[in-house]
């Protein structure tokens, strides 16, 4: 994924409209509860993967999501 950051020029979260980083954080929290609510342990790891991954590519420090069983 880093080489990936270095290779790219896009817009980062820093440089985001306030309003634009709100409603890409509430997608990603709803793609996640969605992703819960499935009750599938992969589906949700790869949206977890993917969210991360979209944040990181951003510019982000990734997500970090935590379960209760």
């Amino acid at each position: 994924m880093e080489s990936m950051q270095e290779e790219l020029d896009c817009l980062g979260l820093d440089d985001m409209n306030p309003i634009q980083v709100k409603v890409l954080m509430e997608f990603i929290g709803l793609s996640l509860t969605a992703a819960t609510m499935s009750k599938n342990p992969q589906m949700l790891e790869d949206v977890r993967e993917c969210a991360d991954d979209l944040v990181r590519l951003l510019g982000g420090e990734g997500i970090k999501i935590e379960t209760k069983h």
